[in-house]
């Protein structure tokens, strides 16, 4: 639209009418790649016409979910309009939720992506890094042994690789999943372009298909050492095994490229 033209638009006395018919110009308006700042005299009316425009926005899926929500701007006071408690779809595109995610998301990611590649490169070198090696002991002087709880008596139980490698991923795959998904959903699409953001979102599918095969491995009581391993497996075991190796190797290269690509863009 050019900026010496005025528009005046008559939508009616039916709020839901007219909530439908500003939603519709809003995303003709952002597809368009048009800034648009939308302002109602209510929070009632604000809201609505925010959680129409992102249905409309999930409606026409770029193949990467949230992809684009980072485009649409959401501020007010949350109380008063009952963000959290009434319209919790619409915290993808709060002002205030999306600084505290992307501060997080920004802060956090090498960390884990870095753990994970880590993990990915060498797992039973991880496991005995963290967990095997010897940790300094404690000299307890404040209470006798006498005084101690039953509990207190006994080290803790060393966790065995199987319970490490699901662990490791309970946390650290979930933590790396949402500061991807942060990423690309909060980062205009000025920043991140759908090309890249659909490799994000197939980043986030290997990490659970590396996880899925892992737990698939434990609860069939194999040996994920095994596993892990390049060395030649019975055929028994052969399908479980490969599968987890290809997707382990493929999921090991896609997270190097990611710290390559976000590390040239300063983020």
């Amino acid at each position: 639209m050019s900026a010496s033209k005025q528009y005046q638009i008559d939508l009616g006395s039916s709020r839901n009418r007219k909530d439908k018919d500003m939603a519709s110009l809003l995303f003709m308006l952002l597809r368009t790649k048009h800034r648009t700042l939308t302002c109602a005299p209510t929070n009632v009316a604000v809201v609505g016409v925010a959680k129409r425009v992102l249905s409309l926005v999930s409606d026409h899926d770029l193949g990467c979910h949230s992809y684009g929500f980072g485009d649409i701007v959401l501020f007010g006071n949350k109380e008063r309009m009952k963000i959290r408690d009434d319209h919790e779809e619409l915290l993808d595109v709060f002002l205030d939720n999306r600084i505290i995610a992307l501060s997080s998301g920004l802060r956090q990611w090498k960390f884990y992506v870095n753990g994970m590649i880590q993990f990915l490169e060498n797992p039973m070198k991880e496991y005995h890094r963290l967990i095997v090696s010897p940790k300094p002991k404690i000299i307890e002087t404040s209470k006798k042994k006498s005084e101690r709880k039953p509990h207190e008596n006994s080290e803790e139980k060393q966790l065995t690789f199987e319970e490490f490698a699901m662990k490791r991923f309970n946390v650290f795959g979930t933590k790396l999943i949402s500061c991807i998904r942060s990423l690309y959903t909060h980062f205009p699409t000025s920043t991140i372009s759908l090309s890249y953001a659909k490799k994000l979102y197939h980043s986030i599918n290997l990490v659970q298909m590396v996880g899925e095969s892992v737990k698939e491995i434990v609860t069939s009581n194999k040996s994920l050492n095994e596993a892990f391993n390049e060395k030649e497996v019975s055929n028994f075991d052969k399908l479980h095994f490969m599968k987890l190796r290809l997707r382990k190797t493929e999921s090991f290269l896609h997270s190097k490229r990611f710290v390559m690509h976000l590390s040239s863009q300063n983020l």
